[in-house]
């Protein structure tokens, strides 16, 4: 069967999901780029790439479940390296220029690096496992000192949006729980949302709580109550590393 050919737009890559059919795909980012875009960084944009499916920083950041068979589809030797290769071709040729793409004002690496952080967190694994799908599968129980765990945790530290359901705080105490030196999970200080920038100023949204309160029972575990009440484990378990 002949690879079939897709385009897409992802001026908001934060946001958009990539989701695409099972067979082997050659995938463009881009239909056509900006007119403000020079030629020569326009054509690295609409290379073709081979992969089944990507996910968007959005559906990792708040632990949307992925199988581990559309993990199997993706986090191949194939993709991986097409994927990869997108960047560094594109950013060698485009530079660290900000362009304007339809009023939104970032450099070539503000769309590409968050795509990678949630790749590269989507396809952790330990031994066999697949990571991210263990931990995002509210029906599974995973042991926090495991090295699945640890990973994925230092993984979302990584970056501004993993940041907002991992705090810093509780994996240094999660990691002094365990007995593990943080230098066996380094991970790096994200400091900005890598050069993105609105071309209208606007105010950071404040974070508004939603759902019900829960008062915690003597007989409740981690497990039981994520079950219960359909949240990642994960969740759980920073939220008793704060309370003890």
């Amino acid at each position: 069967m002949g690879a079939d050919t897709r385009s897409i737009s992802i001026l908001g890559s934060v946001t958009v999901v990539l989701s695409l059919a099972v067979d082997a795909v050659a995938f463009q980012f881009f239909n056509s780029t900006p007119s403000s875009i020079p030629s020569t960084c326009g054509d690295a944009l609409v290379r073709n790439f081979t992969c089944d499916e990507l996910f968007s920083v959005s559906a990792i950041a708040s632990q949307q479940y992925v199988g581990n068979k559309t993990l199997e589809s993706i986090c191949v030797p194939d993709c991986k390296t097409s994927f990869y290769e997108y960047p560094s071709t594109v950013e060698n040729v485009c530079g660290t220029t900000v362009y304007d793409f339809s009023g939104v004002n970032q450099t070539v690496q503000g769309f590409l690096d968050p795509l990678a952080w949630a790749f590269n967190v989507s396809c952790l694994t330990s031994g066999a496992e697949y990571c991210y799908s263990d931990i995002t599968n509210r029906k599974n129980s995973i042991e926090p000192c495991s090295d699945c765990f640890l990973q994925y945790e230092a993984a979302m530290l990584g970056s501004v949006y993993g940041r907002q359901r991992v705090d810093p705080d509780s994996f240094s105490s999660l990691l002094s729980s365990c007995s593990v030196p943080g230098s066996s999970y380094p991970y790096s200080t994200p400091t900005s949302t890598s050069g993105s920038t609105n071309s209208s100023a606007t105010s950071s949204p404040i974070a508004t709580c939603t759902g019900s309160a829960y008062t915690v029972q003597e007989s409740d575990s981690c497990d039981s109550i994520s079950e219960a009440h359909e949240i990642a484990t994960d969740i759980c378990i920073q939220l008793e590393m704060k309370i003890i």
